[in-house]
């Protein structure tokens, strides 16, 4: 603990002399921390994380031959309150970079891929309750992509962007679990994979990604307005371009936190701020990692698993930011 609050302290001090492209970005908050939790029962990155009901679960992603599976179809449970993990009913099949969100007491995992990066586009519905998927309609033919940005709002799923045919995709999705079925919408500006997606109010913000290869780094934020289903674009960029991040909105800010460069992994946490159109720095994560999401739970945003090197280096690590 102590060792914690000395890197934030720290972490704090070194963001007075932080300049991102275009201009300053805003101090930390000094009372932002990181806390350690018990870690995972086995690596694995590339990984879907979801919150509900007060606990945290994990699934699919890459594992370490000999402790897992190296394609994963692995589903786990974190209580917090005893620090237990749970091995719970596994995907299907197995699947990484896919996302999870839930939506009406239920957890839907999709825009994932299968074995040597074959996009999929299988919707995975679980019951908690029941502790039993469903398999509900899939991505429409030719719109199946993995790494994709994907949201709730209003009881139904965006899914933006995405890599397609080893290429990254423009495409923007919204699925609706009352009714099973698939709308297109209109294209992101900005083609990108490994890039996060958050709602804050009716927008849906696109931030991070890159191109396919590190080092082709895409930092606009684009956002869609879905009352107008329009796309607003030449809002401030992220600071750090980095793909393979996890984005989450939590008290009307969009959180940026890990992801993968070019040659290595990224500690970089940052925070939009929508009604000034800012970038604001935060204390660094302890563990750097991509191939993450971040969910959030009582007012935290827990970080499980993701890749530690630059492309696979699965970890066990589970950290949590306290904004």
């Amino acid at each position: 603990m102590r060792r914690t609050r000395t890197a934030c302290l720290l972490a704090t001090v070194l963001c007075l002399l932080v300049t991102a492209p275009g201009g300053p970005v805003a101090m930390a908050d000094p009372a932002a921390r990181w806390l350690r939790e018990p870690p995972l029962p086995a690596p694995v990155q590339e990984v879907a994380s979801v919150t509900y009901n007060g606990s945290l679960y994990v699934a699919g992603g890459f594992g370490v031959p000999g402790r897992g599976e190296l394609f994963s179809a692995k589903h786990l449970r974190f209580d917090p309150a005893s620090g237990r993990w749970t091995e719970l009913a596994p995907l299907p099949a197995p699947a990484h970079h896919l996302q999870g969100v839930t939506v009406g007491g239920k957890i839907y995992y999709l825009a994932g891929e299968q074995g040597p990066f074959l996009p999929q586009g299988a919707v995975w519905e679980y019951d908690p309750s029941t502790n039993a998927f469903t398999e509900r309609t899939p991505m429409p033919p030719g719109r199946e992509r993995g790494a994709a940005g994907v949201a709730e709002h209003d009881g139904q799923i965006y899914v933006t962007g995405g890599l397609h045919d080893y290429l990254p995709t423009r495409m923007l999705d919204r699925y609706d679990p009352r009714t099973d079925t698939w709308t297109a919408l209109p294209d992101m500006p900005t083609a990108r994979e490994h890039l996060g997606a958050a709602f804050v109010g009716d927008t849906l913000y696109a931030v991070g990604g890159r191109q396919v290869l590190p080092g082709l780094e895409v930092t606009a934020t684009e956002a869609f307005d879905v009352t107008t289903n329009r796309w607003r674009t030449g809002l401030a960029p992220i600071p750090h371009g980095r793909g393979g991040l996890a984005i989450t909105a939590l008290g009307g800010q969009v959180y940026a936190i890990g992801g993968e460069v070019l040659g290595g992994v990224s500690a970089h946490v940052e925070a939009y701020q929508p009604t000034t159109d800012t970038w604001q720095t935060l204390p660094p994560m302890p563990t750097p990692r991509h191939g993450i999401q971040a969910p959030a739970m009582n007012g935290k945003l827990w970080v499980a698993g993701g890749g530690w090197l630059s492309p696979y280096g699965p970890s066990d690590a589970n950290e949590v930011f306290e904004p």
